[in-house]
């Protein structure tokens, strides 16, 4: 019975006492590359160490095979597909040209300097690199005769690489992290950002800068900020482990915290104004999302959180009934505000009790994430000013309860804040589901809807 190669074996070749990785061009892609393999010198004589350095080789080749077929479909600008087709011939080149070169030898300042066959052999491809970036500049423009060059030098665009570290992950996961990555490009100001380029200065600044500031106006919590980081570690660590990569600079970067161990903060959270929140609401459609959400909020005094995770069962035209997010005292009943009773009744009705009250957000990973992205992204549009964020209509909500004279005591079991008595804290059963109703009944909005 003869004996099956084994997979972990595939893809090598011996030669004398050499192991070389090669990959068979698929039939489709010969004429383009001009050849049926590529043969990539491994430089080791032992097998096991050829297996493990293999695989950024294999990874490389698929990655030209992808290039190669959007090029041929039109999918990818031209250029970009003639840059991999130079990047995955240079070896050839270089080795087609060897021979008609000699050991040239010369002094230079006293000094003895060699310049092999193979120095010039590659001087002459990347003459050739050259003449195909002015070709390119005269059709494309500079900044495309720029890319053409580094790509057919070697260097790969990061959005060319992280298609394999998502292809792993879970379809939700991966949207969230291509619009982290795109985030960073997008910071660049650049068109392609390469891997080679990424240094440990770019990394600080976009840290220390772009996330900073993002957390300084309020926009995205330090936990928002930290899942994009951890995003970007772990591409790097892919990028690394496939060989695109020697260092992980992401590493080595977490925004300033304050000597007590909390983090620095950016400017206080302040409350919509009347004018505001007229904008807001005549900014979105009516029984949107957005309208739906910022109703909520202004008219219940609920975090975002607690607005994710209300549940079809804990609401109806009599009271809400808000699972805390943060605290014991944020686990509170709140009387459904005449204004809210239709957007209730609508997104309650022909549901199931365990549902959740945001159908919109659900199947994601992070439901009070995904619904501050949205909702954010909405309010930004409208309103983009330091310390106004989707928690400043919770503070407007409380502004009008004190504005209308509620009673602390009221005020506090409306929005869930811990009572500061030791009378109220343990002898008292709070207000009364009349008073609240009262209360709440006092906050108008400064719009007819």
């Amino acid at each position: 019975m003869s004996k099956r190669r084994s997979n972990r074996d595939s893809n090598l070749l011996l030669r004398g006492s050499t192991w070389y990785v090669t990959r068979e061009i698929p039939p489709s892609l010969r004429e383009y590359f001009g050849k049926r393999r590529f043969t990539h010198s491994l430089k080791t004589t032992s097998k096991a160490e050829a297996n493990r350095k293999k695989h950024p080789f294999l990874h490389d080749y698929e990655l030209l095979f992808e290039n190669a077929r959007k090029g041929q479909s039109a999918l990818d600008t031209p250029w970009k597909a003639r840059a991999y087709r130079f990047q995955a011939l240079t070896e050839e080149m270089i080795k087609s040209n060897l021979r008609q070169f000699e050991t040239l030898e010369g002094y230079q300042d006293g000094q003895l300097i060699t310049v092999t066959p193979e120095d010039q052999a590659i001087d002459l491809v990347n003459d050739f690199r050259i003449m195909e970036a002015e070709e390119i500049e005269k059709t494309h423009g500079r900044e495309a005769a720029a890319q053409y060059y580094d790509i057919a030098s070697g260097k790969v665009p990061i959005d060319e690489l992280w298609p394999g570290f998502l292809n792993d992950l879970a379809p939700a996961t991966q949207r969230d992290y291509k619009l982290y990555f795109n985030e960073f490009v997008e910071w660049t100001k650049k068109g392609t950002v390469f891997v080679e380029d990424v240094s440990y200065i770019t990394v600080r600044d976009f840290v220390t800068g772009f996330y900073a500031k993002k957390e300084a106006e309020g926009e995205w919590t330090r936990k928002t900020i930290s899942k994009r980081q951890s995003a970007l570690r772990a591409l790097w660590d892919y990028f690394i482990t496939h060989g695109h990569a020697l260092e992980n600079h992401w590493r080595a970067f977490r925004l300033p915290r304050q000597r007590n161990g909390k983090r620095t903060r950016g400017p206080t959270r302040i409350a919509f104004s009347d004018e505001d929140v007229r904008r807001l609401l005549s900014s979105c459609e009516p029984k949107s999302l957005h309208h739906d959400i910022m109703l909520l909020g202004l008219l219940t005094g609920a975090r975002i959180g607690e607005i994710a995770m209300l549940k079809v069962g804990n609401c109806n035209d009599e009271r809400i009934l808000v699972e805390g997010t943060k605290t014991p005292a944020a686990h509170r009943e709140i009387p459904t505000h005449s204004m809210l009773k239709e957007v209730i009744r609508r997104r309650i009705k022909g549901r199931q009790k365990g549902d959740f009250l945001i159908r919109e957000v659900n199947g994601t990973k992070d439901r009070e994430d995904a619904l501050s992205k949205r909702i954010n992204g909405f309010r930004r549009k409208v309103i983009d000013e330091p310390g106004k964020v989707f928690h400043s209509a919770r503070k407007w909500f409380s502004t009008k309860l004190d504005h209308a004279g509620v009673p602390d005591a009221i005020a506090h079991a409306l929005l869930g804040h811990a009572e500061t008595t030791v009378n109220r804290q343990v002898y008292t059963a709070g207000p009364s589901m009349k008073q609240k109703t009262a209360a709440i009944q006092k906050v108008k909005l400064p719009v007819r809807l």
